[in-house]
């Protein structure tokens, strides 16, 4: 039995499972009028008034055997819809009849009184036809106070009938509808096809094949495969077609939905299908669906940011839902796209602030959270707040501050910052290294690296000290520099040494001298010229600075024997300043150590007799003058000088005699005539010339 009906609205009072979108409800014109089924030891009958029909008309049915002519009537009393209101309530019950009364004993408006109402009505007549059609193959009960069903329980086991439906109207019987022949036996009734379903949060969607032979359905539920079915739906579920405005037949998507589900728990599910005959299908093979929660928590409410320098601190408030397992933070440069994830994990249900350290500065991020529960899943967006991450690095410390200074100025100096947003410098001054206020000196930035700081010319005891701070353009300051300390130096010079006396010594001159007074004073140098020579020939003598305590010193260098020397003596304090050269003090040295005598004194006699050659070794000495011989003739002596100081090594004494011996000495001279030790005594003797016999 195909059924092929579209409906607009509810029929009041009607209460079954309808999948539908559109105008009106129709029994299409294709329809047998009267169908029939075997059922074990009877036979069903159904048919339909005809189409648009509201007043119910009468029947008869009539019977032949198979393959005889002879027609039997079964219902002498003609078969029609039930009048009498309280036999209706009395069959149906209270709560069945207040639903269907309306499809029973419908009430037409007052065609003069309610005129408008009961065209209305006349126009819905082929709708409330086709309602009622529907819920005569809902209800066999109903179908048979509606006089559309009969049920043949007459009928012979193994024969075969044809039946007759007569439609009598006014006396007079009109042939309606013949059977195909049929059997009393229990017809099977296989389970509808493509049964399957969907799960979702706390509800499941099922849908099977649409087969005009089923009119209704009925959905079965099991916590256990092989466990009780119990049916779910209160109705019939009834699949409607429905139509769009191009006048294609359209299908709900799902034909039953199971609300008010366990989430995460299984469910078995199967559906039987039923006739018009009120015959139930076969159970088909169950599916298990398991809801999910799928619906998302609500988003964090309240959400704020919190800026301090780099730190972004994040609050909000904890949404109601029961089954919260955290929350997800996402952070972006724009405020439209972009946003990452900032948390691996969700963040505990108890947390409702976070802190985000580290960010950049002179940068704009966007935040929001979303709220997640037990089964994942994410809530929307809370309100994206903003976070302003102003530049509060300062630069940093100066390095490498130096300080010099001169007569009523401190220079300073320092190594550049490598900063891009920087500014300049400030500079500050204190009395004290460890002063607690340190002065700052400008107002403005320097945007040099060096600065010049005026100060009083006057010396002062104590000392200037100085640091300084980069500063970039959003005012960040930077921590100080290493601190510098300064003097102004001492301009005025030491008073001028006053010397004592002198005492000369052979090859040296000792000086002494008073000690200076002043408590800056860090030493002396010491001068010296001959006495003659003019000022700018003078040597220093001290290499470094003689030390304060230093009050005598002894001159070795270079000195002359009886050159008259002038010796100067100049104080210098700790700054530098030197004095005035001291009155000038006049010495000499001496020499009195002779030099040593001559070695390798040789005599030898001339072959011919004539004379006596000498020779000898000069001493080694830078002032040596020269040598004098001496001769005797005896080595006692007396010895007489032969010659004057000479600077030679030999000698020939001319003036001697034969046959006579002669004894030699040396002796050496240095220019300031220091004499030498003698020489060993040589002696030679001049021999006699033997004459030839």
């Amino acid at each position: 039995m195909k059924r092929n009906f579209i409906l607009q609205g509810f029929l009041i009072g009607l209460m079954v499972f309808l999948v539908v979108s559109s105008a009106s409800v129709v029994c299409p014109a294709d329809r047998p009028l009267l169908i029939v089924a075997g059922d074990s030891d009877r036979v069903i009958l159904r048919w339909v008034w005809p189409e648009g029909s509201f007043y119910a008309p009468s029947y008869k049915i009539y019977r032949k055997i198979e393959k005889t002519d002879e027609w039997k009537l079964l219902t002498p009393d003609p078969i029609t819809k039930i009048r009498n209101r309280d036999k209706a309530r009395e069959i149906l019950g209270d709560e069945m009849y207040k639903k269907y009364k309306s499809i029973l004993f419908p009430m037409l408006p007052d065609r003069k009184k309610e005129p408008a109402k009961y065209r209305q009505m006349i126009l819905r007549l082929k709708e409330l036809w086709g309602m009622t059609m529907l819920s005569a193959d809902l209800y066999p009960i109903l179908a048979d106070l509606l006089g559309v069903r009969y049920v043949d329980d007459t009928v012979q086991a193994g024969k075969r009938y044809a039946y007759r439906l007569v439609m009598v109207e006014d006396g007079k019987e009109k042939t309606v509808g013949i059977s195909v022949p049929v059997g009393a036996f229990k017809a099977l009734v296989l389970p509808p096809q493509g049964f399957q379903g969907k799960a979702a949060d706390a509800v499941v969607f099922l849908r099977w094949r649409i087969e005009d032979r089923f009119s209704s359905y009925d959905v079965y539920r099991s916590n256990k495969k092989e466990g009780q079915y119990t049916r779910v739906n209160g109705h019939p579920v009834v699949i409607l077609e429905a139509y769009d405005k191009q006048g294609a037949v359209r299908y709900p998507e799902w034909f039953y939905v199971d609300k008010n589900l366990e989430n995460g728990k299984t469910y078995w599910y199967t559906v039987r299908g039923r006739d018009p005959f009120g015959r139930l299908s076969r159970i088909p093979r169950p599916i298990s669906l398991m809801p999910k929660d799928m619906t998302p928590p609500a988003p964090p409410a309240k959400f704020t940011t919190e800026v301090k320098r780099d730190v972004v601190t994040l609050t909000w408030e904890q949404p109601p839902d029961k089954d919260l397992a955290g929350y997800n933070l996402y952070r972006s440069l724009d405020y439209r796209v972009g946003f990452e994830k900032i948390v691996k994990t969700p963040l505990k249900p108890g947390t409702l602030k976070y802190v985000d350290k580290g960010l950049k500065p002179e940068t704009i991020y966007w935040y929001y959270v979303t709220a997640v529960d037990k089964s994942g899943n994410e809530s929307g967006r809370s309100y994206t707040a903003m976070a302003n991450i102003r530049d509060w690095l300062p630069p940093a410390k100066p390095k490498g501050l130096t300080g010099k200074t001169e007569p009523g100025k401190v220079l300073l100096a320092w190594k550049p910052n490598s900063e891009e947003d920087l500014v300049g410098y400030h500079i500050y001054q204190a009395m004290k290294k460890d002063a607690e206020y340190y002065h700052l000196l400008e107002r403005e930035p320097v945007t040099d690296t060096s600065f010049i700081s005026a100060l009083p010319k006057t010396p002062s005891a104590s000392p200037y000290y100085y640091k300084i701070t980069a500063l970039d353009r959003t005012g960040n300051e930077s921590d100080f520099s290493n601190i510098v300390e300064v003097k102004l130096p001492d301009v005025t010079p030491p008073y001028p040494p006053v010397f004592d006396k002198t005492k000369a010594e052979e090859g040296a001159i000792i000086l002494m001298w008073y000690k200076n007074r002043e408590r800056d004073l860090a030493g002396y140098n010491l001068y010296r010229k001959e006495k003659e020579a003019a000022d700018d020939t003078r040597i220093a003598l001290n290499k470094k600075l003689l030390s304060p305590k230093v009050l005598e010193y002894k001159d070795k260098f270079n000195l002359v024997p009886g050159m008259r020397y002038a010796y100067t003596l100049e104080a210098v304090d700790r700054d530098g300043n030197v004095s005035k050269p001291s009155r000038s003090i006049i010495a000499a040295t001496f020499d009195r150590t002779p030099p040593r005598p001559p070695k390798s004194l040789k005599a030898k006699a001339l072959k011919d007799g004539k004379g006596i050659q000498l020779s000898w070794k000069l001493p080694k000495a830078d002032d040596l003058k020269g040598v004098i011989l001496y001769r005797a003739t005896k080595e006692s002596g007396p010895y007489y000088p032969m010659t004057d100081i000479v600077n030679v090594t030999g000698y020939m004494d001319g003036d001697v005699k034969k046959e006579k011996k002669y004894f030699y000495r040396l002796a050496a001279f240095d220019r300031y005539r220091n004499k030498s030790k003698y020489s060993k005594v040589v002696s030679v003797e001049i021999p006699v010339k033997k004459s030839k016999k």
